[in-house]
């Protein structure tokens, strides 16, 4: 979080910034359900501080790899009904907004509809062109390559998939040696 001035300096305009709050996490620790929720508010804050504008976020969606890597490690995850992420999403959306800020939600289309909510389009190509310093043209078409419910157009990844992160958290989809 204390990175994030510094970030939105470097790209010259704090809109250039999104801050992902991606994914929501519940499991199971100790007899009890733990979640990072907890740590939205400081996100949030920092964020709008630092002149950012747009938070996205998303509730985990288990994808098989991801199961069988908890299962292999005894990491016991939790999946809350669709009536307690409406719940949560609101109380994040309240959050949001008391901080100024405009809250996404990434392929997540049982919250559509909540005040405070917006689909989110992480790669979004108006915003980008719009934000370009001499407008360059910018594809608005969706990217086919995302699920059904991602609203990112089409846009090239400059990461790689063949690094090993050294956080090794089980549910990272991108991460080929956790």
């Amino acid at each position: 979080m204390a990175q994030l001035p510094a970030l939105a300096a470097l790209a010259g305009d704090p809109r250039r910034v999104s801050v992902r709050f991606d994914p929501l996490l519940f499991w199971e620790e100790r007899g009890r359900t733990r979640s990072n929720l907890e740590f939205f508010p400081e996100v949030a804050e920092a964020s709008a501080a630092a002149g950012i504008k747009d938070i996205r976020m998303s509730f985990a969606q288990w994808y098989g790899k991801a199961v069988r890597r908890a299962g292999a490690r005894g990491f016991v995850f939790d999946l809350p009904s669709e009536e307690e992420q409406t719940s949560r999403a609101v109380e994040l959306a309240a959050i949001a907004a008391a901080c100024g800020l405009v809250l996404h939600a990434c392929s997540q289309p049982l919250l559509a509809g909540i005040p405070g909510i917006r689909p989110s389009a992480c790669i979004d190509g108006a915003l980008l062109g719009s934000l370009h310093p001499r407008h360059e043209p910018v594809s608005q078409r969706k990217d086919r390559s995302q699920r059904a419910a991602c609203l990112c157009t089409e846009s090239k990844d400059i990461g790689s998939y063949t690094q090993a992160c050294p956080h090794g958290c089980v549910y990272c989809y991108a991460n080929p040696r956790v």
